[in-house]
């Protein structure tokens, strides 16, 4: 279990994952190689290029699911809160051990993150997260 306050990479684990996919180029690509990715679990991605290609999924489903990438045991599912200038500002995650994540309650869970991080998006002025474009 992730203590309060401990400071996550974010190359695994879909909440630093959804962050990382909607910073700029510049920024993701010095979060990617700038230094080795740390493996946590054995389906942590640790090679950059293959990080990408999810990272661009991300961006074209507006959502991550994580499912033992960062912790053993545990699930997590997570769309981008965007700002009124179309950046990333939050994630908003759903989360639990994996004896609960049926394939109904996962979907369940991705239909709920997305509308309720669509709503506050639209309260911050920001657009739906797969209307930006990431430069």
């Amino acid at each position: 279990m992730t203590a309060v306050g401990k400071i996550l990479p974010l190359h695994c684990g879909a909440a630093g994952k959804v962050l990382l996919a909607y910073l700029s180029d510049k920024e993701r690509k010095k979060n990617l190689h700038g230094k080795p990715l740390s493996k946590f679990t054995p389906i942590t991605i640790t090679d950059p290029a293959l990080l990408e290609a999810d990272l661009e999924r991300i961006r074209r489903d507006g959502y991550a699911v994580s499912v033992g990438e960062r912790e053993d045991g545990t699930y997590s599912v997570v769309a981008p809160v965007m700002g009124g200038k179309g950046e990333i500002v939050a994630s908003l995650s759903i989360s639990g051990p994996i004896f609960r994540l049926s394939e109904e309650q996962k979907a369940a869970n991705i239909q709920a993150v997305l509308k309720a991080s669509r709503e506050i998006s639209a309260l911050l002025g920001g657009a739906d997260s797969r209307e930006r474009i990431t430069k």
